[in-house]
């Protein structure tokens, strides 16, 4: 049984998949549960619901760190620390992005998620930094965004390079910086 129709129209969609999450929920399988919760927020943000879309995210979060799968909540973060900065919810990205990268750290598995191109791990030190940059906490968020970059280095993540030093540009802090200059160094040394 597929639980995602390739199709769905724009009317019975909402319908369809309220069935497959009250499925999921009815089976108490957090992994699954949280995987529908990720597909319901992207059939939400497609449709133009973004309250709701930022609500399913954050379900699926809750869902995954209690289903202890920290690939689904890693990668969920991304979009929930991308709607939160975006709509001004500061602390609440720097409090999400925390948990990530805590449990990306205890866990050792900073190096290895990626969303796309994108490591996940330097994503959320990225959001993170920034938003504390944001707040005034200039010194936190410089060694937060420090942890991204020097990651994105290790791993040569260019898309996590490029995202880390326009943070860092961004929020002014060490503009000709060591690590700017590491940076580019990296990206002259990995070519086109």
């Amino acid at each position: 049984m597929k639980l995602f129709p390739r199709a769905v129209d724009r009317n019975s969609g909402s319908l369809c998949h309220l069935g497959v999450e009250r499925l999921a929920e009815e089976l108490s399988d957090d992994a699954s549960l949280a995987v529908v919760y990720r597909r319901l927020a992207l059939f939400h943000s497609v449709r133009g619901d973004l309250s709701l879309s930022l609500k399913y995210s954050e379900k699926c979060f809750a869902t995954a760190e209690k289903a202890g799968d920290v690939e689904e909540m890693a990668m969920t973060a991304v979009d929930i620390c991308t709607a939160l900065v975006l709509t001004g919810n500061l602390l609440e990205a720097v409090m999400v992005s925390r948990r990530v990268i805590e449990t990306l750290e205890e866990q050792q598995r900073k190096n290895d998620i990626f969303l796309g191109m994108f490591s996940v791990y330097s994503d959320q030190c990225g959001w993170c930094g920034f938003s504390l940059g944001l707040m005034g906490e200039f010194d936190e968020a410089k060694a937060v965004l420090k942890r991204g970059l020097e990651n994105a280095l290790e791993i040569e993540a260019l898309e996590g390079l490029r995202k880390a030093e326009e943070m860092y540009i961004e929020m002014g802090v060490i503009p000709d910086s060591y690590w700017l200059t590491r940076t580019r160094e990296a990206l002259t040394r990995l070519g086109p």
